[in-house]
């Protein structure tokens, strides 16, 4: 058969073309559970089904189909995985988990009795990583409790799975839900002081609440707040005091005796605000490993990265020469300007005052030991030019040539002329340090300048005749 109409499903029914029911594993007050197979993967699969009472309510099966899409989103190790929501041929939406083989903390709890301490803060732990994910998106579960925390093998490791994200707040509101079983009391018994008074009100901190009372029963054997029926459970939560934790676990520290007792404050202000903050103060407590971060959640969008613009910025100047103005860096060119190669060498910088002197002195030495007036008169054709020599010899280079201004960003910066005794230096760091510059997006060392500042240069003289490499001097 297939989707039966206004019935659940039973063994050998098809879901959505694709799902197999196999058998009911699980019954509860708002659905059924069922192991299922999907039959293209092979693949076994825990499929939920809303029951028929619930299915009438079109609240009900909105948020049901919503808490199911907001746990799908739920990347976490220890969440059960939801990797399907569909509806059977009658509207009535299911949802499809992963199947998981072992048993849950409330019947570990039946079992065993009270559990080690550090399994114990362990199991909270990984409970916290999934809580604190699922709060990260905004969701709150309001239905914590042993029953919803599965214990299934992972190798040689026990994990614990989070089941039902949200679907206890979708049920209606049902006086006599509370029975006088104490089976009955499951979510009763683990719901904070607002909680019970309005579920409207209550938010994170309420689910921090609920894990303090599953650590508390998971280390002392049993609930912090008892009583013969439902009246007395729920005047005990929101009017008395717990017994500290350690009375009945004398050899529990203080410190996680302490961290219960915060997570219990009937007060929700003076509670851990967050589970995150709960699982720090719990994390020395239990088994290594047993906490971990929620996974972050990354934009589906993509993501643009403007890069830089080079630029020369006045403060880098000003830390090289307080005086010194665009002259003072005939080597770093236009900041802004694309750059083009030129096979014709640069045009040399005309010499300062200071370096005119003293190579007119040097030349004049010169003359004196060539002697006679013909050198004289050489020397007044060709001083500019040997003034304008540099002191140390550079390399040559080729000159800067205009371009088009659109490719400013995109082609490499002009050359750097380097003087032979100072070798250039790069610097990857994001702040240009003292001596450095910005050219072109790197940072390329520049001469540290005198302490005398020097003036800017006087107009360029006029091209020199041709010079003989073997007679420098012209002699």
């Amino acid at each position: 058969m297939t989707e039966g109409l206004g019935k659940l499903p039973v063994a050998g029914d098809k879901l959505a073309g694709k799902y197999t029911i196999l058998r009911v594993i699980g019954e509860g007050g708002m659905g059924v559970v069922y192991e299922g197979r999907h039959d293209r993967l092979g693949q076994r699969v825990a499929i939920k089904v809303l029951r028929e009472a619930e299915r009438k309510n079109p609240e009900v099966v909105a948020r049901f189909e919503r808490e199911a899409r907001l746990a799908a989103k739920l990347k976490s190790h220890n969440v059960a995985r939801v990797s399907d929501v569909d509806v059977l041929a009658d509207g009535t939406p299911f949802l499809v988990m992963e199947y998981l083989e072992g048993v849950d903390l409330d019947f570990e709890l039946t079992q065993r009795g009270r559990l080690p301490l550090a399994e114990a803060v362990g199991y909270v732990l990984q409970a916290c990583s999934a809580v604190a994910e699922a709060h990260a998106l905004g969701i709150v579960h309001r239905d914590l409790k042993p029953h919803n925390l599965f214990l299934t093998d992972d190798g040689d490791e026990r994990v614990v799975k989070l089941l039902d994200f949200g679907i206890s707040k979708i049920t209606q509101e049902e006086p006599d839900s509370v029975t006088l079983t104490r089976s009955s009391l499951g979510t009763p018994l683990y719901m904070s002081p607002e909680q019970i008074r309005s579920a409207r009100v209550a938010d994170r901190r309420s689910d921090v609440w609920s894990l303090g009372v599953i650590l508390y029963e998971l280390t002392t054997g049993r609930p912090p707040f008892d009583g013969d029926g439902p009246a007395a459970v729920i005047a005990a939560i929101t009017a008395d005091a717990p017994t500290n934790p350690s009375e009945l676990r004398p050899e529990m520290s203080r410190g996680l005796a302490d961290a219960i007792m915060r997570a219990l404050e009937k007060d929700p202000a003076r509670r851990f605000q967050t589970v995150v903050e709960l699982a720090e103060a719990l994390k020395g407590f239990g088994a290594e490993g047993s906490w971990a971060p929620p996974p972050l959640h990354t934009s589906s969008q993509p993501r643009i990265t403007i890069p830089d613009l080079p630029r020369i910025s006045a403060e880098a100047i000003t830390m090289l020469d307080p005086h010194a103005g665009r002259d003072s860096f005939p080597d770093l060119g236009e900041s802004h300007a694309p750059v083009a190669t030129s096979a014709r060498p640069a045009p040399e910088p005309a010499a300062s005052p200071q370096r005119r002197s003293r190579a007119l002195l040097f030349a004049a030495l010169a003359v004196l030991s060539a002697a006679g007036a013909v050198v004289a008169w050489r020397f007044s054709q060709t001083g500019p030019e040997l003034a304008s020599s540099p002191a140390v010899a550079a390399p040559p280079v080729t000159a800067p040539a205009p371009a088009q201004p659109e490719a400013a960003r995109e082609r490499p910066a002009a050359p750097v002329v380097t003087p032979a005794n100072e070798a250039p230096s790069v610097d990857a760091g994001p702040r240009a340090p003292r001596h450095k510059a910005v050219v072109g997006g790197a940072r390329v060392g520049a001469p540290v300048p005198s302490a005398v500042p020097s003036p800017k240069p006087s107009a360029a003289p006029p091209p020199p005749p041709p010079q003989n490499p073997d007679n420098p001097l012209h002699l």
